[in-house]
Parts: structure tokens; sequence; C-alpha cells
């Protein structure tokens, strides 16, 4: 298929919705239009690549692209192919036609700034190491949460714990917390079901332990020697955008979820109960999620089923707050399946500071 760029400068967004369906009114069946990247990079090569597909009346789904053709916002003429490049930094929005009838619209950004991935250090392997996730549910005017903060503090001096988890910081106690946000309250609600702080959750389950012994007691159970799938993560900050570029490698063959969460270090904001000066400056602070609901931005977008050996890509990005410092925000990815009775569970998870890079860990 040919690259299309010669008439991006005539493209517009009209539309912010990356998938949907459109129903035939004369029975055909249900369009539904996808694009694989929301965000490539604004250098002409980077690609965007769309697939059209139709579910019939009898529940078949027919890739019909070749059939279809694909227009740019703005623009009257179509693609000449099913992919998209652009030099030109911008939002442009597309939509297909097929039989006649008008697919949903997706939208592409081309930006400059996203950083290529780390290389891979062992390309032939699928033995990754696994990281449990724990998050802790905390807040300034809390004044027994120190004594969680203490428990953390020892669990990450322990060489033989500190690799195989990364630690989230729910600040969702007090809004006069300086690092409490929205995202830390809808985290709370939905997995610290009692409501009780200090609370700890282990991979967005609803555990709670309360001493040291006892967690590393719980990893110990739960860790596993290789995880399902790799990670792999550059983070940079545009101007007052976070853009981090992502890479899965499968080792199993499932369903996945990519949850991408925006992380700050080094908030500085008076611990009640503190027993250290340290406890006054906070760590791992969660800021956003990426997401359109709270099942999404949680636990993460369906990326459907993805076989053993393939590699898939993404870009998320972040708008930074005024009241947040994007030079030391993290960018935390996590990925999660439905087990076999449906609960959703945590596969891997990895970090990547801002202007830093992740490559796959084995």
């Amino acid at each position: 298929m040919l690259l299309f760029a010669a008439v991006l400068t005539a493209c517009s967004d009209s539309e912010d919705a990356n998938s949907g369906n459109q129903s035939d009114p004369s029975g055909g069946g249900k369009l539904t239009f996808e694009v694989n990247k929301s965000y490539i990079k604004a250098d002409g090569t980077d690609q965007a690549t769309f697939r059209l597909l139709l579910r019939d009346n009898n529940g078949y789904t027919h890739d019909v692209t070749p059939e279809a053709e694909i227009f740019c916002a703005g623009n009257p003429e179509p693609l000449a192919g099913a992919v998209f490049t652009s030099t030109t930094e911008g939002d442009f929005s597309f939509h297909a036609i097929y039989k006649r009838r008008n697919s949903n619209t997706v939208k592409v950004s081309a930006v400059n700034g996203i950083e290529d991935l780390p290389a891979d250090p062992d390309p032939a392997s699928f033995a990754f190491a696994h990281r449990m996730l724990l998050v802790q549910h905390t807040g300034t005017e809390c004044p027994n949460c120190p004594r969680m903060m203490n428990l953390l503090k020892a669990l990450a001096e322990d060489e033989a714990y500190a690799s195989k988890y990364h630690h989230v910081a729910s600040h969702s106690y007090n809004s006069s917390d300086d690092a409490y946000s929205g995202a830390a309250v809808t985290l709370s609600r939905e997995v610290n079901l009692d409501g009780f702080y200090p609370w700890l959750t282990f991979d967005l389950t609803t555990d709670y332990e309360h001493d040291i012994d006892a967690v590393k007691s719980y990893i110990d159970e739960h860790h596993q020697a290789e995880a399902e799938a790799g990670i792999a993560i550059a983070a940079s900050l545009v101007g007052n955008r976070i853009y981090a570029n992502i890479g899965l490698k499968v080792a199993k063959t499932n369903g996945y979820r990519l949850a991408v969460w925006l992380l700050e270090d080094n908030i500085q904001s008076n611990q009640w109960g503190a027993t250290a000066s340290w406890q006054h400056i906070h760590n791992n602070c969660l800021r956003e999620m990426a997401g359109e609901n709270k099942t999404t931005r949680i636990y993460g977008t369906t990326m459907g089923e993805l076989e053993s050996g393939q590699e898939y890509y993404h870009v998320s990005s972040f708008l930074v707050s005024d009241s947040w410092n994007g030079e030391n925000c993290k960018v935390l990815v996590i990925l999660t399946r439905n087990n076999e009775a449906g609960e959703i569970e945590v596969v891997n998870s990895a970090l990547c500071a801002v202007g830093n890079s992740t490559p796959y860990a084995y």
C-alpha cells in the first residue's frame, strides 16, 4: 500500500474519537473503523494503519479495508492506501466509506518529540522479569499513614524484594494534600472498598497487610519467575505534554489490557504523624490515568488477543497541569488480562522517568 502525505495540510480535526460503530439502516451489518496508533512521529516515516471491519448479521466479522475509501477530513480525495504518514505536526481525523456507507471517525496526532524505544537487550528471549503492583492509599492528614511509609521504605531497601514490584502512592485522603488527585480518588474508590487508611493493595486487589513480614510473604506467594509479556517505554516531555512510547512483547497468547498512569516524585507536603523529615516528601504519587472511563483508566484499554511472539506498539500522552513538575514525572505502564474466573489481574508493569527509557527486562 502506498504512503500518503501529499495533502496533509488540507486535513483538519473534526471529531476526537478512536473507535465506534455505525449501524447500517438497511440491515447490512455494522462497520467499525480502527487505527493502530493514535500518535505518530511527524517524520514522514512513522505510520498509522487503518482497518475497516464489517460485522454481518450472522455475527461474522470481515475485513473490508481493501474495498473501502479512507478520507482525511478537509480533503476531498481518498488516501492512496490504508496507511498515513505526516511531516507536519497536527491532529488529523479520518473516516472510511464502504458501499456508500460512512464509518465512525478516528483521530491521529502527528507530533515531534516522541522518543524511540530503547534497543531490546535480548531480542530472542521471551523470559520477561515480573513486576507486581503495590498501591499505597494515603494522605497528608492521615495520622497513621507514616507507619505504612516506614514499611514501604524498608521494603524498597531490601534487595531481595525491591526488583519485584512497582509502588504507587494514591493520595486520596484529603484534598489539601499537594499530592492529592482526582485519579487517586477514582482508584481508591475502586480498590480500597472499605475506605481505610493506610491501606495497601496488591495487583489492584483489595488485599491489605499491615507489617513487612506479611507483605513479603504475599510477594513470595504471588511473584512469578517469568511474566507473560514484557514492556518497554520511552518517556519524553515536550512543552506541557508528556509522551509515552510503549512497546509490548508477548510470551503467551491472551487477551490483554493496557493501562498507562502518570506519577510524580518529590512532592513536598507536610505529613501528619510524621516521625522523620523524609516523610514530608512524597514520591510515586498518582497524578493521572489515560483512558475514557473508569475501567480503561484503572485496568486498561482492551487490545484484543495478542499472540505469542507478537510485538505491539502504542503512544499515550498526558497534559501536564500547571501545579505539577513535568520533569519529576514518571510513566507507569500496567498490562492486565482476565483470569479464568473473569477477574482482571495484573500481568506485568514497567516504570520510566520522563527523559529516560526503560528496555524490556529479562
